[in-house]
């Protein structure tokens, strides 16, 4: 199973050893900080391929709290 995970370049803070620190931007209540998108496979060829299985949009509210949607 492949995941891959799409945040905007400019808002990635840190990126090294496996851990990202992205800044969020709120646009009223939530802020989007990443979409999600898996699929079957184990190369970049393989999820090139392969319809997604699953699509989700991380959202961060004000308060921290975190939802997939």
């Amino acid at each position: 199973m492949l995941l891959k995970i799409e945040v905007k370049p400019e808002d990635i803070l840190f990126n090294e050893n496996g851990k990202i620190i992205v800044q969020l931007k709120y646009f009223a209540t939530y802020s989007n900080a990443a979409h999600l998108v898996t699929t079957e496979g184990q190369t970049v060829e393989d999820f090139a391929k392969n319809p997604g299985k699953s699509n989700k949009t991380l959202l961060v509210n004000a308060k921290g709290k975190i939802s997939l949607e």
